[in-house]
């Protein structure tokens, strides 16, 4: 039989999001069941709306800006899911990643009334390139 379009998202959100086989499964299906989706046949929309969700559970097992890089990573894979992201190449998903943690950065820094000036230079793991 082969695999559901679910199942298959459901694969590649939990290898992106670099949790175990173990422990990934449960914590997606508690993430999705949270934010009011079906966790057995989710679509890229209900992964997208538990994505805040999911990212908090990876903030318990890993550093915080692991966690979010793999939920910018996340966020990636579904824009291309849903043609919002043309490529194929799982390395532009990092980069559309990369912005979308650039954008919470300043919405970080908007919040604590900071004054963004667009030659600031940008955090140390966002100015590398590394992924």
């Amino acid at each position: 039989m082969p695999d559901s379009p679910s199942t298959k998202l459901l694969e590649t959100v939990l290898s992106l999001s670099g949790l175990s086989r173990v422990l990934g499964p449960g914590i997606l299906r508690r993430s999705l069941i949270e934010s009011g989706a079906d966790p057995d046949e989710p679509t890229s929309d209900d992964v997208r709306n538990a994505l805040p969700r999911i990212e908090a559970r990876l903030r318990i097992y890993m550093p915080d800006s692991e966690a979010v890089r793999r939920a910018g990573r996340i966020a990636g894979f579904l824009a291309h899911a849903d043609g919002e992201l043309e490529s194929e190449d799982p390395r532009d998903w990092s980069v559309f990643g990369k912005s979308v943690d650039i954008l919470k950065e300043a919405r970080r820094r908007l919040s604590q009334s900071q004054e963004i000036m667009l030659d600031d230079p940008l955090p140390e793991d966002h100015a590398s390139g590394d992924d």
